[in-house]
């Protein structure tokens, strides 16, 4: 019983000692910085993923890499619409919008053919 409460006892300050560590390189290495770091990483991986064989289908027009920011590199949008109906940055959230809906079937059905 002697053994198992030690082991319990090590273990317990190693986490703390790891706690306290990763509290204080926040505080040190700026954890804005490093979330940020972490953010672009897996937003990049994920759109070179999605960007792959990319192409625009006949009747959409696309506008990419404008830039609305001072960082050319990080704010970049890309805006797709119809020559009929120009969409908004954010138009797949309208619901009530059918092109809306078309595009988040299409991104749904993206996504979950990664998930079989």
């Amino acid at each position: 019983m002697g053994k198992i409460k030690l082991t319990f006892i090590i273990i317990s300050a190693i986490l703390l000692a790891i706690i306290v560590f990763l509290l204080l390189a926040n505080f040190v290495y700026k954890p804005k910085a490093l979330t940020s770091s972490l953010f672009i990483y897996f937003c990049k991986k994920g759109d070179t993923v999605r960007d792959a064989g990319l192409t625009t289908p006949e009747g959409i027009i696309r506008f990419d890499d404008i830039q609305y920011e001072s960082s050319p590199k990080w704010n970049i949008l890309d805006v797709y619409g119809t020559n009929d109906a120009p969409q908004n940055h954010v138009f797949h959230c309208d619901i009530k919008n059918p092109v809306a809906l078309i595009c988040n079937e299409k991104e749904s059905q993206f996504l979950k053919s990664f998930l079989r």
